[in-house]
């Protein structure tokens, strides 16, 4: 019954769970970002940067900084130390900014923010082709409406685009014609390109809201924006002394696809879809609107980390297939056959079991903690075995199944314990890894000690019940029978073997210690000295085949 209860709790709960190709985590920095027109990258980090850092330098909270100076731009990262709250470390660091009074009259108010959380996408739609680039982010913005209204699709975003600007250029001689400035035609044009409030008019009928609706989006509205009146009352139209042209933000990098521009379009799944379905949502999508793009724009999928999802789903479930069919076959020729099925069923039953716990972990279900179920796959049955086996001899020594299972379960209890307990304190330290990677990886000790609590319940407890109340059968002729004629030919064998080889060994190791341990000795520093002569390399992060290559000039 507790079995059926665990089973069917982790089932029902493990429809609820959100799924997703890799954690979201948070990043610990605050963000400061600041905008100077028209300066050059020296000029920011002398007047901008130098005196944010001084400021910053020497607090408790941060714990490095990382400071970029651009053409007319300054961004400040502070990088907070671990366990500090994120939201006191803005706060501070927006107080110790405001604190700088040297900052020149031209740079504009600092925008401060916490370090967005970092998501990774399912998958990653490029749009490109032998167009324009507004006509290429025209279509993009397109086909972001048509994903995001998809069912399956939830969280759509656009890489690439840079942001539009209108650009007025004005000659110099056109300036001294009219005795303006720049600042001049600046104020104009911010002046008259938005929406001002205008008051409120009280009627009988209800209160009306006045505004001026001034606010201008594309260069050809600029054209009529007007910027002086001559002394012979002409009006002056910013059309007549500048070029206006719709364009983009400058920006230091470019995306390209298949040589041609190119923008993304990243699809990520929310908190209640899974990458699968978003995936096939987002395949369908495209299906459907290839035939409605001109012959110029193309589509397709640049990345697809849903594959890699998949493939770790299913690596989970052959590995966990496979490694039941194992354990039965291997204990079934040492023990019963029906307590080798019933110490496999250990596995998928505290695999299972476990996903009841992930949600009072704030967890999901993505490719780290599809790791550390793979990696307890090999360990998790360790202690059912343990319990098997003491419970199996009892039986073979007279003992009563139902007497058997209960002094069984009680006398490696404790040792089961403390194995179970060694497996979960080497994994804690985990727990415990600060910063980004330690978020990033904190799910795996979290699934691994889950898993390992639960296997701890079904071997002392669901374990000894299956097998003190089954009862063994008589096969006759069956396939059974046949396995029961094996087990026993193979049991005499071993035993042969553990008489003839292992015994006189042992008797040999047993009785030369010093000399047995010496051996020993001698091949740790051996491994030792090999490691130490540098033929073995110590490296961060090995070498794995990759589906995508990268390069840098």
């Amino acid at each position: 019954l507790l079995m059926i209860v665990i089973v069917v709790s982790g089932l029902l709960v493990a429809r609820s769970i959100k799924q997703e190709v890799y954690p979201l985590y948070e990043l610990n920095t605050v963000e400061v970002d600041m905008a100077y027109r028209g300066a050059s990258p020296e000029e920011v980090e002398r007047s901008v940067i130098l005196p944010i850092e001084a400021e910053l330098r020497g607090m408790e909270l941060v714990r490095r900084l990382v400071s970029v100076a651009r053409e007319g731009r300054a961004s400040v990262e502070v990088e907070v130390i671990s366990g500090f709250d994120r939201n006191r470390a803005l706060q501070e660091v927006t107080a110790a900014v405001q604190r700088v009074s040297l900052f020149p009259d031209e740079v504009e108010p600092p925008v401060i923010t916490l370090g967005a959380g970092r998501r990774r996408e399912v998958m990653r739609i490029a749009v490109f082709g032998d167009v324009d680039e507004q006509t290429l982010v025209s279509y993009a913005r397109q086909l972001e409406d048509g994903l995001l209204a998809e069912p399956g699709i939830a969280l759509v975003d656009v890489r690439g685009a840079r942001r539009p600007e209108i650009l007025v250029e004005v000659p110099q001689e056109r300036l001294r014609a009219l005795n303006l400035t720049l600042g001049d035609i600046a104020n104009a044009i911010d002046n008259a390109a938005r929406d001002v409030p205008a008051g409120t008019l009280r009627t009988p009928g209800g209160d009306i809201l006045l505004k001026t609706t001034e606010r201008r989006d594309v260069a050809s509205e600029f054209a009529t924006l007007p910027i002086l009146s001559t002394a012979e009352g002409a009006r002056v139209r910013l059309s007549d002394i500048a070029t206006i042209v719709d364009g983009f933000e400058e920006r230091e990098n470019e995306s390209y696809f298949n040589g041609q521009r190119a923008v993304s379009l990243a699809v990520y799944s929310s908190e209640t879809q899974a990458p699968l379905e978003v995936a096939a949502a987002v395949r369908r999508f495209i299906d459907k609107q290839r035939p409605n793009l001109p012959p110029s724009v193309h589509i397709t999928l640049s990345r697809d980390r849903s594959i890699d999802y998949k493939e770790r789903v299913t690596l989970l479930l052959e590995n966990g297939a496979a490694g039941l069919l194992l354990v039965i076959v291997a204990l079934g020729l040492f023990l019963e056959l029906r307590v080798a099925f019933w110490t496999a069923v250990g596995i998928p039953v505290s695999i299972i079991g476990s996903l009841v716990l992930m949600p009072l972990m704030d967890a999901s279900i993505n490719m780290i903690s599809l790791f550390g179920f793979i990696i307890t796959l090999g360990i998790v049955v360790d202690d059912a075995v343990v319990v098997g086996e003491d419970i199996f001899h009892k039986m073979s020594q007279g003992m009563s199944r139902r007497q058997a299972a209960v002094d069984g379960a009680l006398q490696m209890a404790m040792p089961v314990i403390f194995a179970v307990s060694t497996n979960i304190i080497a994994f804690l330290p985990l727990l415990f890894v600060p910063g980004e990677i330690g978020q990033f990886f904190e799910i795996l000790p979290s699934v691994v000690i889950a898993v390992f609590t639960v296997s701890l319940v079904e071997c002392l407890f669901i374990l000894p019940s299956h097998l003190a109340f089954s009862r063994k059968k008589e096969h006759g002729r069956s396939w059974f029978a046949r396995f029961d004629r094996l087990q026993t030919r193979f049991r005499e064998w071993l035993d042969v073997a553990m008489e003839r080889a292992y015994r006189p060994f042992l008797d040999l190791a047993v009785r030369h210690r010093y000399l047995t341990l010496s051996a020993f000795l001698a091949g740790l520093i051996v491994v030792g000295a090999w490691i130490a002569s540098g033929r073995i390399d110590f490296i961060f992060r090995p070498a794995i085949e990759t589906d995508f290559i990268q390069a840098e000039i």
